[in-house]
């Protein structure tokens, strides 16, 4: 099996091991040689702030590595659709956020999937797009 193919130690992020390896397996599936952080209540950052984080918060992720393909974003939107998790998955291109919403969310950031990423979120691979699914 490929590191790519690898599932990862479950992360510092709020969930359940099962739905882990559901994010796991779609991350997996679709978008293997990309970096992926989590962000947002549901990280790191919100357990050592003493946040409160509801069972049904967004999972905030955000994808870092090559420009995303119509296959790849339609694949991450209805895989996270139509899996059993009981939250929505936000899932953002990291080279469009702006740089305000960066710096807020940077102390956040933890690594979910890949390895090596940089959060300086330049545009190093041609990316344009953003892929925002608020989904169930």
């Amino acid at each position: 099996m490929s590191d790519a193919n690898k599932s990862p130690q479950m992360p510092a992020v709020l969930m359940q091991p099962q739905e882990w390896e559901l994010v796991d397996a779609i991350l997996r599936k679709h978008i293997p040689e990309h970096s992926v952080w989590a962000y947002g209540s549901r990280s790191r950052g919100a357990r050592a702030r003493g946040e409160s984080v509801k069972r049904f918060s967004d999972l905030d992720l955000a994808v870092d590595g090559p420009k995303l393909n119509a296959e790849q974003r339609y694949g991450l939107e209805e895989d996270f659709d139509e899996c059993a998790l009981p939250y929505k998955v936000s899932v953002s291109k990291m080279v469009m956020m702006d740089d305000g919403f960066r710096k807020r969310i940077e102390r956040d950031l933890v690594l979910v999937r890949g390895k090596g990423a940089t959060t300086d979120c330049t545009d190093k691979h041609g990316q344009g797009q953003i892929l925002n699914s608020d989904l169930r």
